[in-house]
């Protein structure tokens, strides 16, 4: 982070500590140190000190530094709208102002100067701001807050210093705020407004991390990957001036704007129907389905006859063709036998007389 004015000589220890862990954190942004703010009710004349302003590009926050007076630790007792207290330390255990009951009163305070100062800019906008109070404690007296029943204002909060994770993570959470974002030029316009922008260049602020109002879009659809558009590559120019124009509108129809799109099945194109076509397909449809009806009532008789006849069942699991019944074979006549011939002598010889 980018801090400002931070080599004045009247820097308290402690909040050079707070300047250290600001200097070193990868958090994008400007800290200004010691930012004098105009009084809204004092006029623009009279301003008060703020130990720190800090501006990210999500947040702008007032920091008030506190440290513990004495050598002791233990348990900081820290109300809301009560005098804070520790044990060992009389009165109380961090300076306040004479007119304030504990230091949320001036960080607060600063707090709704600064939102005064930005709503006077006008850009329309509006802004949230948060008070941080840090409770620096002396090294080797560590302590502990109890903040009591009643909870902190909105945009009001005690940070124990212990080391810079308090402050990281603060500063994580408000980075995840629905908030109007903090561009350059709103940046260096508030800080025109409270005379720091002689030691600030719409330069530093880029390079600290905010971004230009004319380049927010573009950062919406990197910071949003969810909406993205991408837009494919235009062909390369002719001199042709219808070439030209042929070419940007090729470029316009290759625009692919994924936030309309809609996971779902592939659209199927669909054949346009003809009427004779249709006749046709309904013709053999009933061709079909008439066949069918003749060839079922044709099997059903034959299956009725071939029943009347005693035509033994197919027992087995194969369909085997039927073969046809062969014709009854008649009954044989009985076959009568021929009487034996006489027996003829022997001795005769051909041609002879008297021999039978």
């Amino acid at each position: 982070m980018l801090v400002v004015r931070a080599s004045r000589k009247s820097i308290p220890g402690t909040e050079r500590q707070v300047i250290d862990w600001l200097r070193t954190d990868a958090i994008p942004g400007i800290a200004v140190s010691g930012c004098r703010i105009p009084s809204r009710h004092r006029g623009r004349n009279r301003s008060e000190e703020a130990d720190l302003v800090v501006f990210t590009p999500q947040t702008v926050a007032v920091i008030e530094v506190k440290g513990i007076r004495k050598r002791v630790g233990g348990v900081l007792y820290s109300p809301v709208n009560g005098r804070w207290a520790m044990a060992g330390i009389v009165g109380d255990p961090v300076h306040v102002r004479a007119s304030d009951t504990n230091p949320l009163d001036q960080a607060s305070e600063r707090m709704y100067d600064l939102k005064h100062v930005i709503e006077q800019v006008g850009d329309g906008q509006g802004a949230f701001v948060s008070a941080l109070v840090t409770v620096m404690p002396i090294p080797g007296f560590p302590i502990t807050l109890e903040r009591g029943p009643i909870p902190m204002p909105t945009g009001c909060e005690i940070l124990l210093g212990a080391g810079p994770r308090e402050l990281h993570e603060w500063f994580g959470r408000a980075a995840r705020r629905r908030e109007a974002p903090w561009t350059v030029e709103r940046v260096f316009a508030v800080l025109a407004a409270l005379g720091d922008h002689r030691e600030i260049s719409i330069a530093d602020l880029l390079a600290a991390g905010f971004i230009s109002k004319h380049s927010r879009h573009d950062q919406r659809s990197v910071e949003n990957p969810r909406n993205p558009i991408f837009a494919a590559p235009a062909p390369p120019a002719d001199v042709n001036s219808t070439a030209d124009h042929s070419a940007t509108r090729t470029a316009e129809a290759n625009t692919v704007n994924y936030s309309e799109y809609r996971p779902g099945l592939a659209s199927v194109p669909t054949a346009r129907s003809h009427p004779f076509r249709s006749l046709v397909v309904a013709a053999a449809a009933l061709i079909v389905v008439g066949g069918g009806l003749w060839w079922f009532a044709a099997g059903a008789e034959s299956g009725t006859a071939r029943t009347d006849n005693h035509t033994p069942a197919v027992t087995s699991s194969v369909t085997e063709p039927l073969s046809p019944t062969p014709p009854p074979i008649p009954e044989a006549a009985p076959t009568q036998t021929p009487p034996p011939p006489p027996p003829r002598r022997a001795g005769c010889y051909p041609f002879q007389k008297n021999c039978s």
